[in-house]
């Protein structure tokens, strides 16, 4: 309940944005979502945790959206959490429920429209290094003997494969509009294959060799788990993390090259 747009998950953000361009903010009435993100300069974060998604992203290795309006606290699994009290009190009128049901359509009619699917590779590869800065300053922090330098070239290497990716992509939308619509049976088995790749990156970033984090099993994602002591934050490179954390430096050196490896893999598979 609230009446901030918030979301999570940057492999979707440029399919989001334009979406949010045909939102009005209930509050406002002449602003889209889009503008108003624009002028906050709000980028998804990464998934944490307390919500469905978690099997789908750090067990299935499934991409994944959440999206909410946020705001002041309000009675959470409590008997107060009732249909009264957000008719009443949480969103009268119940507008901003309809502005995310819009959302939620529009986006999947895009998706399931699209030709290519409309993830953002480059995006995703810019977070993967924000993601891979914000690890090594957390390790700086701790004073732990943990060099992350495979991870940050693996990071580098993922940036330039996203690139070659979205590239091929707008070739293909170049080449199809430039012919008046008109695709090839070739040209069509080329993007089908494509989308495949878009379909399984984030599947080839389950380390399922290596058994999932080492104290938390059930969780195989390489990027994203939730946090071990904050379930609703995400954990970025959790297995680093959680090594880090309990001061077992062998622990969260394998933890980065495994790591290193899965994106690598990952990245390799975008453009192969």
């Amino acid at each position: 309940a609230g009446t901030d747009f918030k979301a999570e998950g940057p492999i979707f953000e440029t399919a989001l944005y334009n979406i949010l361009g045909r939102i009005i903010d209930p509050a406002d009435g002449n602003r889209t979502l889009r503008q108003i993100w624009e002028e906050k300069q709000y980028r998804m974060a990464g998934l944490g945790s307390g919500s469905d998604f978690v099997a789908f992203l750090d067990l299935a290795g499934t991409s994944s959206l959440d999206m909410s309006f946020v705001g002041a606290p309000f009675p959470y699994h409590s008997c107060y959490d009732n249909f009264d009290w957000m008719d009443r009190f949480g969103d009268p009128g119940f507008h901003y429920h309809k502005a995310l049901a819009q959302i939620w359509a529009l986006l999947i009619l895009d998706m399931a429209d699209r030709p290519l699917l409309p993830f953002d590779f480059n995006v995703y590869a810019r977070e993967i290094s924000k993601y891979v800065t914000q690890l090594e300053k957390y390790i700086r922090d701790k004073k732990a003997p943990v060099d992350v330098k495979p991870l940050r070239e693996a990071a580098r290497e993922f940036v330039k494969s996203a690139k070659m990716f979205e590239a091929w992509g707008d070739a293909w939308t170049k080449a199809v509009t430039e012919a008046g619509g008109y695709e090839s049976s070739a040209m069509a088995l080329e993007r089908m294959g494509h989308n495949t790749r878009m379909a399984n990156f984030e599947t080839d970033l389950l380390d399922l060799e290596g058994g999932g984090l080492p104290t938390r099993p059930q969780f195989h994602h390489t990027i994203f788990a939730p946090d071990l002591w904050d379930n609703y934050k995400p954990a970025y490179f959790p297995a680093v993390k959680d090594a880090v954390d309990a001061g077992e430096w062998g622990v969260a050196k394998t933890a980065v090259g495994r790591a290193a490896e899965r994106l690598g893999r990952a990245g390799w598979g975008l453009v192969h």
